[in-house]
């Protein structure tokens, strides 16, 4: 994904939660340039998976475009 932020806002997170409870986590600093962000790594379980997107702190916004989730294997 690329990411982006304006205003103050210091940092965001996306949170990437697998069905059997594990997460990981992407801390995405402030940045006023589109930047790629890569979570890697995440041992996929069967089934669904939920991804959260939230800001840490401050006032602002973050921009995120072309998120994917992608099962390797």
């Amino acid at each position: 994904m690329s990411a982006k932020t304006s205003g103050q806002l210091s940092a965001a997170q996306v949170t990437v939660t697998d069905a059997a409870g594990t997460t990981r986590t992407l801390t995405i600093p402030a940045s006023s340039g589109w930047t790629r962000r890569e979570l890697a790594g995440i041992p996929p379980a069967a089934g669904a998976a939920t991804v959260t997107i939230r800001a840490a702190s401050g006032n602002g916004y973050l921009s995120v475009d072309g998120l994917e989730l992608v099962i390797a294997g």
